[in-house]
């Protein structure tokens, strides 16, 4: 390899370790709310294009060095980092194939573990940066793959919230490892004892292709970074959900993690402390994401609840958070930050633990399925809207009464996602109420709020106290 090459691929890893730096950075002090910049999506798909980039330069490298077991495993990079890419567009741009994500991450760590592991038993290890860039592969991503593992299959959602932090570590790290690459590509430079300079031609081709990279770098950059730390746009409320939201309280609760959540909250009529009363988690659908603290009651059933005959009939609490731009009901530090809410509402109002109850329609009720599968012994009731959950927690869920509701024409929650849940439930003793509309889309709130019952029967439901 000429000293050019070399000078190339120092320039081009030093451009990416400047992109993590800057991603990495972002994330930590801004949050999920990057997800939903307008930014972000390009920038994303830069640093990934420049780790692809990359990687063909190691694999250039290996190729040239005879370093066979490296060269196969830096394929196997490039590929599982191409569709772990294609995976992450379809997520945030077309809301789909949520469910690859934990495959495509595992995929890719495990692809940079085999790297690692081929730096340090091939020849390559006599390279003595190769040799702990393999060291360091090794063990950043063994760690990574026995966090992601215990994150999706042994962790409860305590646990969760505090593992969920540890992948901003792992990513410093990998910033890292980068910064060794360009420590080696500097120790070959120094090990070509030719002193010829380098041809115009090359050397012309080397700045040209400086000034491009660079550029997309800064025009990119710059964007992101502006937008991420520019407060998130407001969104434009309607006079009607402004009137809505202001029959109820708004308040502003921060947990100890620092996760911020706007709420709306309800109290019974004609509120009495020496009575005790049930509470409601009103979680919204995925079009009442904010920071205004008014579109998610609009967004809930708490209206219905709200309306007068309701509060005489049935006085309760109704609390109303709302889940953030680029966030969902089950992302930790929302589920910690709303169970942290309801605990301190307890301790200031009469309230009866054994009357939680929670309702949710679309993003809502998958936040329903969320929080009744991962908070067991909390909620006397739940009635999921049009919502999915993980079928491998109904085992939590059979002491919970549940009212499941789904429109058999659903094109954007398929029906099976309910009927999956309500199956799963049976099948451990449970005997879930539920209603399919038939010919139905996805929206029926409407018709949900006006079956017959559903409300007599959900503040007749009381959590049974076990021995």
């Amino acid at each position: 390899m000429t000293k050019q090459f070399y000078y190339f691929a120092i320039f081009l890893f030093v451009i990416l370790i400047l992109q993590e730096i800057l991603i990495t950075t972002m994330l930590t002090s801004v949050g999920r709310g990057v997800y939903a910049l307008g930014s972000f999506m390009p920038y994303f798909i830069l640093v990934s294009t420049t780790q692809a980039c990359c990687s063909v330069i190691a694999l250039l490298y290996c190729y040239s060095r005879q370093y066979i077991w490296p060269f196969r495993m830096g394929w196997i990079c490039v590929i599982s980092l191409s569709v772990h890419t294609a995976v992450v567009y379809e997520i945030l741009v077309n809301q789909n194939l949520e469910s690859w994500y934990y495959y495509s991450y595992c995929a890719v760590s495990a692809a940079n573990l085999l790297l690692g592991v081929s730096l340090v038993v091939s020849k390559s290890r006599e390279h003595f940066w190769l040799k702990w860039i393999g060291i360091a592969s090794i063990c950043v991503d063994t760690a990574q793959i026995a966090l992601l593992i215990w994150y999706n299959v042994f962790a409860d959602f305590q646990m969760k919230a505090m593992l969920s932090q540890a992948n901003f570590v792992f990513s410093w790290l990998m910033v890292a490892i980068t910064g060794l690459w360009i420590i080696h590509f500097g120790s070959e430079v120094k090990a070509i004892k030719s002193l010829n300079s380098i041809p115009r031609v090359s050397l012309v081709g080397f700045i040209f292709l400086s000034v491009i990279v660079s550029y997309f770098f800064i025009s990119f950059g710059a964007d992101f970074y502006e937008e991420s730390r520019a407060p998130l746009p407001v969104r434009n409320v309607s006079a009607t959900e402004r009137a809505l939201a202001d029959r109820l309280e708004s308040h502003f609760f921060v947990s100890r993690d620092v996760e911020k959540l706007p709420y709306r909250l309800m109290k019974p009529l004609n509120y009495d402390s020496t009575q005790k009363y049930p509470v409601v988690l009103c979680l919204h659908h995925g079009g009442a994401h904010g920071r205004d603290n008014a579109a998610q009651v609009q967004g809930s059933y708490a209206p219905v609840l709200a309306n007068y005959d309701n509060r005489r009939n049935h006085p309760a609490f109704l609390v109303v958070p709302q889940c953030e731009v680029g966030s969902s009901w089950m992302d930790p530090d929302v589920d910690s930050a709303i169970m942290e809410l309801i605990a301190s509402l307890e301790k200031h109002y009469s309230i009866d633990t054994l009357r939680r109850y929670i309702i949710g329609e679309s993003g809502g009720g998958y936040g329903s399925w969320h929080f009744i599968g991962n908070h067991p012994g909390m909620f006397a009731a739940a009635i999921p809207v049009c919502g999915g959950g993980e079928e491998e927690l109904v085992k939590n869920m059979a002491d919970v009464s549940i009212w499941a509701f789904h429109g058999t024409e659903d094109l954007l929650v398929p029906v099976s996602y309910s009927r999956k849940m309500v199956n799963g439930l049976r099948k451990v003793g449970s005997k879930p109420r539920y209603t399919e509309f038939p010919g139905a889309d996805h929206y029926i709130g409407k018709r949900v709020a006006e079956t017959p019952g559903i409300w007599d029967w959900l503040f007749a439901q009381k959590r049974k106290i076990k021995d």
